[in-house]
């Protein structure tokens, strides 16, 4: 991956839990932990967005160029490809580690902060393309059976 767009995105508290894969808290986990609201999943699908791991496995792949799209784009090749065991063990150990400064937070509700440590919910929907990585189907099935549940955004490009 490009150095200087990985430095970018860490600027922006990315955190890359592989090669080409990353996560970042969610607004919606931050204001959960806050007791300030829950993201649409929780009123429609009953997701607890505190517990809720926000990644994508293709941080640096899209095949658009959307106007209306405020991330960057940088379509450098895959290299070493991170095993999707890889990608689901460094993002919990990531989320937690992103998630510590909430404790010391006197708006943080300690409960939800210590459930947010055991997340349930995955929502691949952070940046790129995720469709572009290649054991996409074995990570969800990974992320399955954790017994969690996942959620995939994609631009709907790559059917196969």
């Amino acid at each position: 991956m490009n150095q200087a767009y990985k430095k970018l995105m860490e600027k922006q508290q990315y955190k890359f839990v592989g090669e080409h894969s990353a996560v970042k808290i969610c607004g919606w986990t931050k204001k959960a932990l806050q007791d300030e609201g829950m993201c649409y999943k929780g009123v429609f699908y009953g997701i607890n967005s505190h517990r809720c791991i926000q990644m994508s496995p293709a941080i640096n792949f899209c095949d658009m160029d959307c106007v209306y799209c405020w991330r960057d784009r940088n379509n450098s090749s895959f290299g070493k490809v991170d095993t999707p065991k890889e990608i689901m063990e460094n993002a919990i150990r990531a989320q937690r580690k992103l998630l510590t400064g909430f404790k010391g937070n006197e708006k943080t509700n300690q409960e939800r902060f210590e459930q947010s440590k055991e997340p349930m919910h995955v929502a691949i929907s952070l940046n790129g393309e995720a469709t572009y990585y290649p054991h996409l189907s074995e990570l969800i099935r990974d992320i399955k059976r954790r017994g969690w549940s996942s959620y995939l955004v994609t631009n709907g490009m790559l059917p196969q």
